[in-house]
């Protein structure tokens, strides 16, 4: 029975890493491909798992005579599926990104503001992440333009919705009418830098 629990245990642990590399990546490495083919199915696998395992638990539990075992592995399964879905990681791996990239921003941002970089498209408001400079600046490696805002993407997303570091040079935080969308999430980072999240 021993043997039996530690496999499980095993198991668990294995899929909440998983869980944990998805994380990482998604706040480290941006892109619809990456999101696409590494976090959506590390959070798959590990998010089915756990169920599967929490469903046989459960059934264990109610068959076997040794309780005590079964009930700590099915409140191990509970509290993981619980991370998963409220993903408290969340904000420390965003905040450890934009620490980690801000150096580089505020360089393309000041390139952007000097106008040493031309736009890419023929409205003028998407501008290319210079060579040089790594993916994981701006999700699609463009930086989005508004008045005098600028808006490195972390999520392109699907349907309008988008998430990203808005640089504001005078500091004032980003409205809807400066991304043209609806800001749903607002978190200021430091000085000149905001993370928002739109629909």
């Amino acid at each position: 029975m021993g043997s039996r629990n530690n496999k499980i245990s095993f198991i668990l642990s294995t899929l909440f890493a998983l869980y944990i590399v998805g994380e990482v990546v998604s706040h480290f490495i941006f892109g619809f491909s990456i999101w696409l083919f590494v976090n959506i199915p590390l959070f798959l696998i590990s998010f089915i798992g756990i169920i599967v395992i929490m469903i046989f638990l459960i059934v264990d539990f109610f068959k076997k005579k040794e309780r005590k075992a079964n009930l700590v592995l099915l409140l191990v399964s509970f509290l993981l599926i619980f991370i998963m879905i409220n993903q408290p990681f969340s904000p420390l791996l965003r905040k450890a990104e934009f620490t980690f990239n801000l150096e580089n921003r505020e360089e393309v941002a000041n390139l952007i503001m000097d106008g040493e970089i031309q736009t890419s498209n023929s409205r003028g408001d998407l501008i290319p992440v210079p060579n040089g400079y790594s993916r994981s600046l701006s999700d699609g490696r463009e930086v989005m333009k508004v008045d005098d805002k600028l808006l490195f993407f972390t999520r392109r997303g699907l349907l309008d919705s988008f998430s990203g570091y808005v640089y504001s040079p005078n500091g004032v935080e980003p409205q809807d009418e400066d991304v043209m969308a609806k800001i749903v999430k607002k978190q200021k980072m430091s000085k000149n830098w905001y993370y928002i999240a739109c629909t």
